[in-house]
């Protein structure tokens, strides 16, 4: 069983949320709850990080999306961040749907920039 449980984001961090809004606050915290789903998931073969994500991420991902589409009618910078996440929220969740992709594209990104490091200084040769 997969248990997953995210510590308020607000609180972990000295001031990390200072000055933000309450909307913004519980936005991270339930961003937070993907990302501590993701961090049980780390080192599990594709098809349980698939089985894990379908389980426990989509119904969150969901939940998160309601609560985007709930707070739109604000006129708030939040509200503006809100719209955009929308607007790109097929490609936000594209990893839902592939146990070998990665929520955070780091480590690919990190395995690229040898090959773009070799490009650029070919330039120069």
């Amino acid at each position: 069983m997969l248990v997953a449980s995210a510590a308020p984001v607000c609180e972990d961090r000295a001031g990390g949320c200072a000055g933000a809004s309450s909307g913004a606050r519980d936005a991270l915290e339930r961003i937070a709850q993907l990302y501590a789903v993701e961090k049980v998931l780390r080192g599990r073969s594709a098809d349980e990080r698939n089985t894990g994500r379908q389980e426990h991420a989509r119904p969150l991902a969901a939940a998160l999306k309601q609560w985007f589409e709930d707070h739109l009618a604000q006129k708030s910078e939040t509200a503006k961040a809100l719209r955009y996440a929308l607007r790109r929220w097929a490609g936000l969740t594209l990893y839902l749907m592939m146990g070998a992709s990665r929520w955070t594209p780091m480590l690919d990104e990190r395995a690229l920039r040898p090959i773009k490091l070799n490009a650029k200084n070919s330039l120069f040769a």
